[in-house]
Parts: structure tokens; sequence; C-alpha cells
């Protein structure tokens, strides 16, 4: 085998860092994970089970099915992998247990798992089909959606109450395998679930199993994506009112993830059996199935289809089919947004959470009556941006932009510089990544030092906001109601970027957003009114706190239990933005 490391990408790191600050947090299912292994365990082949010890079944369960949420070494593990195993997994570069979430790290888990069985282990071979399961498991996981990603670990975290009385927190505890898995009809939904979407051994080799295998994370986010919100509709409903109805509609698609995910382990372990049976050399994870595999992703990438999410559902426009309220009949031209699919959990161009408050956006422009066109962030890297005579301006949330597969930072830039050459107008929603196509803008921006925002959380957590410039009254702003560094890291509104005082009037700069902190004030929002070129369409910037669900506003009682808008304040900053450069 050939010595090529398994990657440890911003998505482990991230993922880490949230679980590291969850105390008792066993991933994406949380205690449903031990749920999910006692279903795998009934789905094993019966002959193979019976060779495994009581207690070894209970240690899998109990300890197994969360053993690749840590970063500990494997060391613990040392006797049950064996010496082999252990160099395997340091050929590979597999240094920690949490590495095997990685889509590579769990194709070298298959490897071991066909080699143990090989060996007759059966109690190793159990080790290693449990990670495989959990690391699967996690794929489709419905707080791995970006929308109730968000209400488990930040909105949870605010005392908001449902228009029904009951805590927002009270729907969050629902969205766990465990809490279908353990009621009585959730049970008989789970098994129902594991029967009806059962996949059985199909004769594919090696390679191709492991291909499979490592595209698990992109089939997953997909399946998922077309079922999450729902799921969040479905726990808010059954908060409101608990009713065989309200039930059945949480705890049968929840049942179908994790139904969707015991499917392909179950299956893959039947492979393994027979390819140990055969006696089948094994293939090497080698440039040569690596190349393979990014060829399969991109073309994954490129076949979803952003009508098959529910996050987007009811909100697409494609421009030329913007609707007939009475806002287009009169002529307005619509504003566009930039939305990109639900890719693997906290991957993509653009910020995890960005997806989310796109879809406020539209919902935003939706309230006030403004027409608005939706456009394919893949789109608009291979075609460019519409004409601004047709759409005038372009929405981006964007809390950093970076390279994914295919899809270029480079070419986002270049459609954003010829958009803004043709005069459109660019709104900038930006964390810590510094915008594109803002050639004076990007390079006055200050960078906070040493947090990520220009003042520590504490101190963020009672300050204000305040539109300044235009017709902005000086008293006008909103505080700050809580500390936005909240225990899990994926969601915290990041924004160290500001505007030293000496370039507020520089010319084409004009002010939009202050922070004041005590005494201290920084420009955290502005427009770049041109680029020196007074043909060039303008640009505004506004950091994403400034929008963040409930961070503004005073927790209380939500005016709907339809929580993917943006709260007054937002949706006021938001709007104000917008009509300096679009008015």
């Amino acid at each position: 085998m050939s010595g090529i490391p398994a990657p440890v990408p911003f998505l482990l790191a991230a993922l880490g860092c949230a679980v590291a600050l969850l105390p008792g947090s066993a991933g994406a299912w949380g205690s449903g994970h031990l749920d999910w292994q006692r279903q795998l365990h009934e789905a094993l082949p019966p002959a193979f089970m019976e060779r495994i010890a009581p207690e070894t079944e209970a240690l899998a369960v109990r300890e197994w099915s969360k053993y690749i949420d840590s970063f500990e070494s494997f060391e613990s593990e040392a006797g049950i992998i064996g010496p082999e195993g252990l160099a395997t997994l340091e050929r590979y570069g597999v240094a920690r247990r949490y590495d095997l979430h990685s889509e590579r790290a769990r194709a070298v888990a298959f490897l071991l798992l066909v080699e143990a069985l090989k060996a007759g282990r059966h109690e190793t071979a159990l080790f290693w089909i449990a990670n495989i399961g959990h690391s699967v498991a996690d794929m489709p996981a419905c707080n791995h959606d970006p929308l109730l990603h968000l209400a488990t670990y930040d909105w949870s975290q605010v005392p908001l109450r449902l228009p029904c009385g009951a805590e927002l927190h009270e729907a969050v505890g629902m969205l766990d395998l465990s809490h279908v898995a353990r009621h009585p009809e959730g049970k008989i939904a789970f098994a129902a679930a594991v029967e009806r979407l059962r996949l059985r051994d199909d004769g594919r080799d090696a390679r191709t199993a492991l291909l499979g295998i490592m595209r698990y994370g992109q089939e997953g986010a997909a399946y998922c994506a077309a079922r999450g919100p729902r799921i969040w509709e479905a726990a808010l409903a059954r908060v409101a009112e608990d009713t065989p109805e309200t039930r059945a509609a949480l705890f049968e698609p929840v049942a179908e993830l994790g139904a969707w995910a015991l499917a392909r382990v179950a299956r893959d372990f039947e492979v393994a059996l027979r390819l140990a049976e055969s006696g089948e050399t094994l293939p090497e994870i080698d440039e040569a199935l690596l190349a393979e595999h990014a060829v399969q992703i991109d073309s994954l990438l490129a076949e979803r289809r952003l009508e098959d999410e529910a996050l987007y559902a009811g909100i697409l426009r494609p421009l030329g089919q913007t609707g007939d309220s009475a806002a287009e009949n009169s002529g307005s031209r619509p504003i566009g947004v930039a939305l990109e699919p639900t890719w693997r959990m906290n991957e993509g161009m653009t910020g995890f959470g960005d997806r989310v408050l796109a879809a406020m956006v539209c919902r935003a422009l939706e309230d006030v009556g403004r027409p608005r066109a939706t456009l394919d962030l893949r789109s608009i890297l291979e075609d460019g941006l519409p004409d601004p005579a047709a759409m005038p301006v372009l929405v981006l949330a964007a809390r950093q932009v970076g390279n994914y597969h295919a899809y270029r930072r480079d070419a986002l830039e270049k459609a954003l510089r010829r958009y803004r050459e043709a005069g459109g107008a660019v709104l900038w929603i930006g964390g810590r990544g510094r915008p594109l196509a803002a050639p004076a803008l990007a390079p006055a921006f200050a960078q906070a030092e040493p947090g990520p925002w220009p003042v520590t959380s504490e101190a963020l957590a009672g300050s204000r906001l305040a539109l300044v410039g235009g017709d902005a009254s000086e008293d006008a702003g909103w505080t700050l109601r809580r500390d936005p560094h909240t225990p899990a890291g994926w969601h915290r509104p990041y924004g160290p970027l500001h505007l030293p005082e000496a370039v507020e009037t520089a010319k084409g700069i004009e002010p939009l957003l202050e922070l004041r902190s005590g005494e201290e004030r920084f420009l955290v929002g502005a427009v770049e009114r041109h680029s020196g070129d007074p043909a060039t369409g303008p640009f505004a910037w506004l950091p994403t706190y400034a929008l963040h669900p409930w961070l503004l506003a005073e927790a209380s009682t939500v005016p709907t239990a339809d929580l993917l808008r943006l709260d007054e304040s937002g949706a006021r900053i938001f709007m104000e933005a917008l009509d300096r450069i679009a008015p």
C-alpha cells in the first residue's frame, strides 16, 4: 500500500472544535449513535453476530459507536486493532480516531474490516464496522443540515419562546435519532425504514466498494438536504401539539435518514464478507483511485439541483420567472440572490451557514414586495452574471470564499468584476474573508487583533450597531443582546474586518454601519461607490453579525414558528444597505 496520508481538511478542524466544546456530545446523532449501532447489529448476518460475545456487543454499542468522536490516538485499542492494522493506519496517515470521519480514512477502515474478516478476528471486524457505521451515519444526520445545525448550536442558546408557548430548545431536543428510536412509535418507524431501504450485496468488486464508501459524504448530504428543513417544521409542529400525526411526520423522515446510512453499512459488510472469503487482492488507496474518486465527486456536485433542497423550497425564482406580485408587475427589476447547494457538512465555497442567511434574504425581499431572482452559484462561476439591465443588484452571503473541487474563487472574482464594470451593484454579507472585486474597499480593511471581532466577544455583547451616513439618525441602532461566542464554533458570526477612520472619507468609500463599544467606534459596514470609473456599480459590505438571527433582537417570543427569516433588526439593516446601492 502507498503512503498517501488521509486528509484533515477544514471540515474536520471545524467539526473537532465543536465536538471538543460540547460536553457529552457524540457527534451528529448524539446518543442516537448508540441506537443506530443496536439496529445495525440486528441487520448484520446472524452467523457473524453469533460469534460475538455479549459483552463485546454491549461494548460496541456503549463505546465503539462513538469512538471516532475523539482526538485521541488508537493506542488504547492496539490490542483489538493489532500490529498490522496499526501499521496500515500509520501508512495512510490516519493518526487520530477523529480522522475516520474523512472519506479516505473511512475507505482505509473498510480495508481493515476485510482483513479482520479474512483472519477470523470477528471482534476486530465489529470494531471496524462500528467505526465505519458512525462515520456513514454522520453524513445524512439531520442536525448536519445548515438550518437544523444553526437551530441546534446557536438558536438553542437563546431563551426563545415559540408562538405555542414552548421554548425553542424543546424542538431542538427532538432532532436526534435517539428521540425517535426510544419512542415506541419511533422504534417501529425506524425498523420499518431499515427494512424498506435495505440494500443487498450486488457483487461489486473491492475498488467499486471503496469508491462508493468515499461518496457517502456528498450522497448523504444530498439525501438530508431534501428532508432537513421539513424535519425542523415537523419538530416545531410536534412541540405545538403532540398527536399521532405530528409524531409520524417527525419520526418517519428522521428514521429514513438513519436507515439510509444503515442500509449502506449493512450492505458493505456483506461485500466485505464476500471479499474476505474470495481472497481477492485488495486495491491500494492510491493516486489513481483518488483521481477516480475526484471525478465522481465532481459529477455528483454538477448534478445536484437547487430544486431538490428543502431549504430553498418556495423561494427559487429563476431570472425571467420571478412570479406575479404587484411589485413585479410594476416593472421593478429583480434583486439577485446567490445560492449554493448544501454539500458535505461544513464544506463549500462559502460558509456553511451562509445558505441559511441567503434563504432569509429571499424571504426579507418577499416581505417588502421587492422582486428577486435566485442564481445558482455554480452558474455564476460557469456563465457569469446577468446583464445589470435585467438584474441590477446581486446579494452574496459569503463569510469566506475558497476553492471547492472544480469551483474556483478566481472565477467568482472575474464574474463579479465584469458585473460591476457593466454597472451592476453588489451587496456582500461577509465575515473573515475580504471581499472580491472591491479594489478600494478590500485592501482598506483593518484586521481586528487578536480576536474574531473588533472587540472581545464579552465586550461585543452589550455593544451597539448603528446605521451611519445617508439619512440615518445618530441615535439609531441596536444592542447586541448576547455573546456570539457560542459553545460550538460552526455558526459563530465572525467579523474582524473594520475600516480605519482615515479611510472613512476616502474617495469612493461611504460609511454604512458602525459598531459602538463603550467609547470605541468601528466602521464595520461601508459602500464603495466606484473604483475610479464612475460607471462601475456600487459595492456594499455588511458583517454577518449584523444580520445574524436573534443576536440583536431581544430574546422573547418569536412572532412566527417560521424561523427562516431575518429578525426585525437584521431586516432593517439589510434593507438600508440595499437602498444605499439600489434605491
